[in-house]
């Protein structure tokens, strides 16, 4: 499956081709699909269910020890005036934004191999533009 919509298309394509995952699933939403990720999550302990009876339905996600928590001199307001990140606030523009994370991107995924993006999830809804990593 993919999508109708040309731009989410090209979007997809354009990231994939600078993180190039294995493999890339489009969700459908459905309460099937739902299901197998839940249980698939808490297999690999990536979700850890709460108390059914007092919390039915929810769980605890961990972040993995391996990502890479907020650094505040690393992280940056990108708009197109420095003005507009407050004072503060580090400032960049978002076309060194760009260039700096496509670059970063393609470095990590080209000495890594993608390992930390095996799959890339798509979500095709009207007006929606979601991608998570598994």
């Amino acid at each position: 499956m993919t999508t109708t919509l040309s731009a989410l298309q090209d979007w997809v394509d354009q990231v994939a081709k600078l993180t190039q995952p294995e493999d890339i699933h489009w969700c459908n939403g459905s309460e099937a699909e739902y299901k197998r990720l839940i249980n698939q999550m808490c297999r690999s302990g990536v979700l850890i269910p709460l108390n059914r009876d007092n919390y039915p339905n929810c769980y605890l996600h961990r972040s993995d020890p391996s990502d890479v928590a907020r650094v505040e001199h690393l992280t940056f307001i990108c708009t197109g005036s420095e003005a507009d990140a407050g004072p503060n606030n580090h400032w960049m523009s978002p076309a060194d934004a760009h260039k700096k994370s496509t670059l970063c991107s393609r470095v990590r995924c080209k000495a890594a191999r993608c390992i930390s993006f095996p799959t890339a999830w798509a979500r095709s809804i009207l007006r929606t533009r979601a991608w998570a990593w598994k």
